[in-house]
């Protein structure tokens, strides 16, 4: 195995901007270490990336991997994981969108620098779109986490290249702090939050209903389909698509898992009745200090538990109780119950990218007041 890149001082050189040939082992392992560095990384790894591109690119999309290396070591500094997608502007011809690579299963996107080169990185991929500006229409970046400082000098970076750039707060994660005492947390939070969740512990161990908590960090494959199976039978309940039932979906989450597992960052929880049947699980990424939930399924079977609740209740607690992990984190969706666990809520932003120079834009805006004068005079 290749070893973790070193990244070393910031010199003044200036970066070269290249376009990715693709994810070999030297990419993945850089991009495995600078998503490590960086808040809510998780989906922006090598590994995750890689995986998305082979089995889950869109049939009308084709990646775009700028990398910026420093031209004195020839060290990657830094990266944009992009796509390009073809997208209908009007009748006659198509728009050229570039959205993160893989949209779709990831929950946080970022632009990827080392420590000391963010505002240098910005400003390099910034000039490449400027430079390559008649290659693209739009930029679409979306799940930009509110405490990162990256995109945002990317999007002044943006600005000042005279790009127009519109910023928009979408919805909120929710998070745990865990670097506090459990029992702390369980006084001050959840005394009130969770009272319905505690009056049902208590009952439960006065019946002697005593579950039992399983973490597995290896084979984690192995409890894969139990957990997609109830996955399946909640969708199918609540009338939702289910996601995971697309093979290539599945192929993806699989491949991640077996990535993530090897490297020390995937968890899974199971929560057992008594009679050793299962009421809950629970898939996780435990990256830079903080336990994602990824997928948590439970069994409406045993739904008078609330087995769910119960099971994120026991990840919290194991959290606090882990100096390593300060945060539990809840990712994308503002579902009630994550609100009841939560000492905190962060935002997500878009960001919106216009390129004016584009003819393909100007050319929509003016067939669209074309229709619009045409159809105020047929009323």
């Amino acid at each position: 195995m290749l070893a973790a890149p070193s990244f070393g001082k910031v010199p003044q050189a200036p970066l070269a901007t290249v376009v990715g040939t693709g994810f070999d082992e030297r990419t993945v392992i850089t991009m495995d270490s600078l998503a490590a560095g960086i808040p809510h990384g998780v989906h922006l790894t090598g590994a995750w990336l890689r995986t998305f591109a082979e089995e889950c690119m869109p049939p009308n999309a084709e990646p775009l991997l700028l990398l910026a290396r420093d031209e004195f070591s020839g060290a990657v500094v830094g990266a944009l994981p992009l796509r390009i997608e073809h997208v209908r502007g009007t009748r006659f011809w198509t728009h050229r969108r570039l959205v993160p690579l893989a949209r779709g299963p990831s929950d946080f996107f970022d632009v990827l620098a080392a420590p000391g080169w963010e505002e240098r990185v910005c400003e390099a991929f910034a000039d490449w779109l400027h430079q390559e500006r008649a290659g693209w229409d739009l930029l679409d970046l979306d799940w930009l986490p509110a405490n990162s400082s990256r995109w945002i000098y990317f999007r002044e970076a943006l600005a000042r290249r005279g790009f127009r750039v519109r910023v928009a707060s979408t919805q909120s994660f929710y998070v745990v702090d865990t670097g506090a005492d459990f029992s702390t947390l369980e006084q001050n939070c959840y005394r009130k939050s969770l009272k319905d969740l505690r009056r049902r512990l208590k009952r439960m161990g006065e019946q002697y209903v005593t579950p039992r908590l399983a973490i597995v960090t290896r084979e984690i494959i192995v409890l894969l389909p139990s957990l997609l199976c109830l996955y399946a039978k909640r969708r199918q309940e609540k009338g939702q698509n289910d996601y995971f039932g697309h093979p290539a979906h599945r192929r993806f989450f699989e491949r991640v898992i077996a990535a993530y597992e090897e490297r020390g960052w995937a968890e899974a929880a199971v929560l057992e009745g008594p009679d050793g049947r299962l009421w809950a699980g629970a898939i996780g990424w435990l990256l830079g200090g903080a336990w994602y939930l990824y997928l948590l399924v439970m069994d409406s079977e045993f739904g008078a538990y609330a087995p769910g609740n119960m099971l994120v209740y026991e990840l919290v607690k194991r959290c606090c109780e882990d100096p390593q992990i300060r945060e539990f984190n809840f990712m994308r969706g503002e579902a009630p119950y994550k609100a009841q666990f939560a000492t905190g809520k962060q935002l997500y932003h878009t960001v919106r990218v216009e390129n004016p120079w584009s003819v393909r834009l100007k050319l929509t805006r003016a067939a669209t007041r074309l229709v619009a004068v045409r159809d105020a005079i047929l009323r």
